[in-house]
Formats: C-alpha cells, structure tokens, sequence
C-alpha cells in the first residue's frame, strides 16, 4: 500500500516537465544567433518576449497510492467480496479440517498426511486446467463456475456418518478449490490502469489476510459447542454467496483493454 510509483510498470510520465523542455528549446533556437551576427553593426539584442517559466510543483508524497476514481470504487466492491471469501477460508482452513477428521474419525496421522498430500497434488495440477477453461468462457465465468462447486462440496463434508463419502467431498473440492486463482488475478490487472495494478493488488492482499483471521475465532467457538459441522456450512454458504454476488457484480463487465480497442475501432470507422 506504501510503494512509490517505481514499482509500476507503466509511470505515469510528466507532462509538465516534456511540454517545460519543449519550450526551452524553442526559445534557445528562435533567440539563438551566430557570431558574424552578433558583431554586425546592425546586429540588436534579443528582446525576451516571455516571461520565465514558473518552476516545476513538487508532487507532495504521500504514503498512501494514488488510485483512479474509477479504479476506486471496482477496488471496493472487490475488496467487500474478497473479504468474505477470504473471511470462510479461515473457517475452513486446513488445520481445522485435520482436526475434525481426527476427532469424528478418529484418523491416523499417517492417513491424514495422505490424505491432504493427495488433495494438494490435485489443486496443484487444476490450475493448468483454469487457464484453457478461462480463453473459453471468460475470466469471470471461470472464477464462478469453478469455485462454486468447491464452496457446495466443503459444506457437504460433515454430512457423512462415515469417514469415506467425507473423504470423497473433501477431494472433490480440491478438484475446483485452487481454479479461481489465476484467472481472479487476471480479471483483476485488467479491471484497473497498469500503473494502479501494484497498489491494488497490495490493497486486496491485506483487505483478504485481515478477512481471514478472523475465521479461526468463529470456528474455535463452535467447536467448544460441540457444533464443529455449523462451521462446513457458514463457510460453504458465505463461498457461494461470494461466487454468486461476483457473477452478478460483474458479468458483462468489459476491462480497461477492451473499452479502449472499442474506442479505437469507432474513432477509425468515423
């Protein structure tokens, strides 16, 4: 959130300084003379007919990075939708999840190590499989369609009276748990001006790291109530609403790339 404009990849330039220079050397060779001028007997002094220019404002600091009005409030409406994704992940995190199938289960450490070794090899390889889904149906789709059926499948985990159909629901989830990453990040740099990209993303990490400590509270408590399985299902249904509330935020919305090739296509046709 601190960075300066360095870290960008595009600076915005200064036009100030570009149109300063430009006038400089204007001037320079107008008022500009040889020497066999300059010792004519007819030769007359320059006279300024400008004033100097005024100096150059200093762009005041700040801590905090300079953000579009438009870019402002799409970086609102993510961060509120993060935040509640992010906010159902701490309820379910993983050590929680070892810890239910420890003590409804009574699972061995050694199933339980295999167990998520095999759920983290299937995340892994799923999000080779966002990114042709994504060139097919689009960033967004890809980020509902694929979330939403991991979010279904964590509430269904504390449903089964035995160890095996909970195991199939928790691998299940790893199947669509990790595919909404890549194409969120992408859906994202797009959505705002290449030199904000840095300070958003920087913004959305923290709005998502604080979301998600607070996860762990609501579920300790539940768990102390002997009702561990609540806990599934509010993470579950707060994953959903999230997936849902994306598609209805966003759908049809076109990124900063896209408005600017249509006003490019329109401006050559007139």
């Amino acid at each position: 959130m601190m960075l300066s404009d360095k870290c960008e990849p595009a600076p915005p330039e200064q036009e100030y300084q570009k149109v300063t220079e430009l006038d400089n050397i204007e001037t320079e060779s107008l008022l500009s003379s040889s020497d066999d001028d300059v010792n004519s007997p007819n030769h007359r002094a320059p006279v300024q007919t400008s004033k100097p220019l005024p100096p150059i404002p200093k762009r005041r600091k700040s801590l905090f990075p300079s953000i579009s009005p438009t870019s402002r409030s799409i970086l609102f409406k993510i961060s509120i939708l993060f935040s509640f994704d992010s906010f159902a992940s701490g309820i379910a995190t993983a050590s929680w999840i070892t810890y239910f199938f420890t003590t409804k289960f009574s699972l061995l450490e050694g199933t339980i190590g295999t167990l998520f070794f095999t759920t983290s090899i299937i995340a892994a390889m799923s999000n080779l499989v966002a990114s042709s889904i994504s060139k097919r149906i689009g960033l967004l789709k890809t980020m509902v369609f694929t979330h939403l059926p991991s979010a279904i499948f964590l509430a269904l985990i504390p449903l089964p009276t035995t160890v095996f159909p909970a195991m199939t629901f928790l691998v299940l989830r790893a199947c669509t748990q990790n595919m909404d990453q890549v194409p969120r990040q992408a859906f994202l740099a797009a959505a705002v001006l290449p030199t904000e990209r840095t300070a958003v993303m920087g913004v959305v990490n923290v709005v998502r790291t604080l979301s998600q400590s607070g996860g762990p509270i609501v579920t300790g408590w539940l768990a102390g109530m002997q009702k561990f399985w609540i806990a599934f299902l509010i993470a579950g249904a707060l994953k959903a609403g999230y997936d849902l509330a994306m598609l209805k935020m966003f759908l049809g919305y076109r990124s900063r790339a896209e408005m600017e090739g249509e006003r490019q296509r329109s401006e050559a046709a007139a």
